[in-house]
């Protein structure tokens, strides 16, 4: 894939921003289907990519919670 650089030597924004469209892509679709709570996408900008000819990125993950009880009050009242 190709990476764009800025000047200094670190991965621009435009090369950031179309790796975690692919990535928030990937994850939103396991949200919309339950599988997560919520996620981020983190890329250092600053990775040597050009030395290593790689491009590394973290996520972080929120797992879904479970519920093995369920407790209800119920009462009667006069009025509500």
């Amino acid at each position: 894939s190709n990476v764009q650089f800025n000047k200094n030597g670190t991965v621009s924004i435009h090369t950031i921003a179309a790796f975690e469209d692919a990535s928030n892509a990937a994850m939103a679709t396991m949200q919309s289907n339950g599988e997560l709570s919520n996620f981020a996408t983190i890329i250092n900008a600053s990775q040597p990519v050009q030395a290593t000819k790689s491009i590394a990125l973290s996520v972080n993950v929120q797992p879904m919670g479970y519920a093995n009880n369920i407790n209800v009050t119920l009462g009667f009242v006069l009025s509500i």
